[in-house]
């Protein structure tokens, strides 16, 4: 068995992107695995996570993933169709489209 890829979180200080949700410059943040959704929110702690990503567009690449989002209390806003990176890519940009109108 080859090992494709494999996900870990970061060792850095992960401070700059705290600041970067605190102070609102990120504007959607994408989830392309249950296993990132779940670190993610092991670097920061489940209430904290909910607290920076309230006001952040979030987008769940399938339903999977979108469900682990749930399980943690925070809401999904963009699931695509298909459940692929240009499909949520495309999902994304229409989000913001309809947005913007």
């Amino acid at each position: 068995v080859v090992t494709a890829y494999r996900t870990v979180r970061p060792t850095r200080d992960l401070e700059w992107v705290k600041n970067l949700l605190q102070g609102r410059q990120i504007s959607v943040i994408t989830f392309t695995s249950s296993s990132t959704v779940r670190n993610f929110v092991e670097m920061f702690g489940p209430e904290e996570t909910r607290q920076l990503l309230n006001g952040v567009v979030v987008a769940c690449i399938g339903p999977i993933t979108a469900k682990t989002v749930e399980e943690y209390g925070m809401t999904v806003h963009i699931l695509p169709k298909d459940s692929t990176i240009p499909s949520l890519a495309q999902a994304i940009v229409e989000h913001f489209t309809v947005q913007a109108s």
